[in-house]
């Protein structure tokens, strides 16, 4: 019997959320798997820049996707083999170079992505 009311209980109280709850919670829902998929881009974005500071450039380039676009400071829309040649030449003037205060926002919408 005690069962029984529990079921009966628990039945009752999700058939009584209101729409305003249920959007809440699927709201919640989506914000934390919105914050899984930017943990895990935060981490990606790390490990490239990591990989620019220590040189290990193949590392860098090879964590990047081949339909890469490079838009350039001066507006160009350049290839992956150009922003590679252009991240060799910028790494080769500096000695000891550093990220800090490394403050980047990956994002998390899979719509946005050219495949």
């Amino acid at each position: 019997m005690k069962k029984f009311l529990i079921l009966i209980i628990t039945i009752s109280m999700i058939g009584c959320v209101s729409p305003e709850d249920q959007a809440r919670i699927d709201g919640a829902t989506m914000f934390q798997s919105g914050m899984q998929k930017y943990i895990v881009n935060v981490e990606k974005v790390d490990a490239e820049f990591t990989a620019f500071e220590n040189g290990d450039l193949q590392t860098m380039f090879d964590g990047t996707s081949d339909n890469l676009i490079w838009n350039s400071p001066q507006g160009d829309s350049l290839s992956k083999d150009a922003w590679m040649e252009g991240m060799k030449g910028w790494h080769n003037e500096f000695e000891n170079f550093k990220f800090t205060n490394r403050q980047y926002y990956p994002g998390v919408d899979d719509t946005r992505f050219f495949t």
